[in-house]
């Protein structure tokens, strides 16, 4: 008696999880990223006075998203066992707020004065292709 009961509370369990076709909503979501609202260059007055400064740049893309970074601009970062260490100026991954908006720092050394700094922003197909960009963008950062 006990496993007729338990039999029939499994069965109607598992018959009753069916998802209908009706249930079933495809929906399309553009991805895409903007930094400093379609800003391509940004002239950066390097802080004469100062050891070392931080351009904060603004971007915008779609709620709790993850940005990545990439630039092929680095600082050197004393390392006692590896002298030549280079740091780069840029955070690897940021996530933007419930609004879609967020913020990232570049560090801008005095070495960096008279050059100009590359950066590029990116989201990635998070489940399907983690390599797959789906939205990028870039800033250059004159350093003056």
């Amino acid at each position: 008696m006990r496993m007729s009961i338990i039999f029939i509370l499994i069965a109607t369990t598992l018959l009753s999880c069916k998802k209908q076709e009706s249930d079933i909503v495809e929906t399309e979501f553009n991805y895409w990223i903007e930094i400093e609202s379609g800003e391509e260059i940004i002239y950066f007055q390097y802080p004469r006075d100062e050891d070392n400064a931080y351009y904060t740049l603004n971007y915008e893309s779609y709620s709790l998203s993850r940005v990545f970074w990439e630039s092929p601009d680095s600082f050197a970062t004393p390392v006692p066992s590896n002298p030549d260490y280079k740091t780069a100026v840029i955070n690897y991954s940021t996530y933007t707020r419930e609004d879609g908006t967020g913020n990232q720092n570049v560090y801008i050394g005095p070495e960096m004065i008279g050059d100009t700094l590359r950066i590029y922003g990116y989201i990635l197909e998070p489940l399907v292709d983690p390599n797959k960009v789906l939205a990028q963008d870039y800033l250059e950062i004159i350093v003056r």
